[in-house]
């Protein structure tokens, strides 16, 4: 999402350490909605994001449900 953006200074451990499951920075917990860090291998096994969405709701909810079936947990260490 676009309106959340991590301050500097936590952003730099964030995004460089390594990503052995996709992480889910900031959002609700019952979706992957909000900000997600996947690399490109991740993405494509669960299958990135649907087209069947319009406007706001729910592709957050799927691709939680994407990255499960896809046997990648998301790592919330930092909450």
């Amino acid at each position: 999402d676009v309106d959340y953006v991590p301050v500097a200074w936590e952003a730099v451990r964030l995004y460089s350490d390594p990503l052995p499951y996709p992480r889910h920075l900031l959002g609700r917990v019952d979706s992957a909605g909000g900000v997600v860090l996947a690399t490109p291998d991740q993405y494509r096994l669960a299958n990135g994001y649907p087209n069947c969405f319009w406007g706001w709701g729910f592709e957050d909810h799927d691709l939680l449900s994407r990255l499960s079936a896809s046997g990648l947990p998301l790592d919330r260490w930092h909450w």
